[in-house]
């Protein structure tokens, strides 16, 4: 791995951990702080890079305890699929090119940028060389809302389950 593709593996890990984080904090302030939510936010920790969780010195571990096992486990990985081409700032759209695989409605997207750092959304709309479609393949250009403008720099990164997931 790359010290560039590192990099990224920590941004999309330091965005879960501290959107999660802020969650909990929030439902703390406002008395929401349920078993629910704990293993809701479990799940999403579980989803980036981690060695599993460990429940700390107050149940006897001793210090190097701190894993089961090497490596991560965890349950999804961001695998790349395409770069930014163009955006549509009077429709709020980004165009990519997919360079690898596929991605269709419903998939997980993560698209990076130097300048706003990391989106993380569901796909809902999906236009493959301008006709509205449910999945696009290598080589099709894709268009879909996004908030943020969308550069050639910018690359887009598929969520996928992993084998421990």
């Amino acid at each position: 791995m790359t010290e560039k593709e590192l990099q990224k593996c920590r941004a999309l890990w330091e965005y879960t951990v501290t959107k999660t984080y802020r969650d909990a904090l929030k439902a703390l302030q406002e008395g929401t702080y349920s078993k629910e939510k704990i293993v809701q936010w479990k799940n999403e920790l579980n989803k980036v890079y981690n060695r599993g969780f460990w429940e700390g010195y107050y149940l006897g571990r001793e210090l190097g305890e701190w894993a089961t096992s090497p490596g991560s486990a965890a349950t999804e990985k961001k695998v790349y699929v395409g770069k930014g081409s163009k955006y549509f700032s009077k429709i709020k759209a980004g165009e990519v090119i997919l360079e690898t695989g596929d991605i269709q409605t419903g998939d997980t997207l993560i698209i990076t940028s130097r300048d706003f750092g990391i989106i993380k959304e569901k796909t809902d709309t999906l236009i493959v060389n301008g006709i509205e479609s449910n999945k696009a393949v290598k080589g099709d250009l894709i268009t879909f809302p996004c908030e943020k403008k969308i550069t050639p720099k910018d690359k887009l990164y598929k969520m996928v389950e992993t084998r421990n997931g």
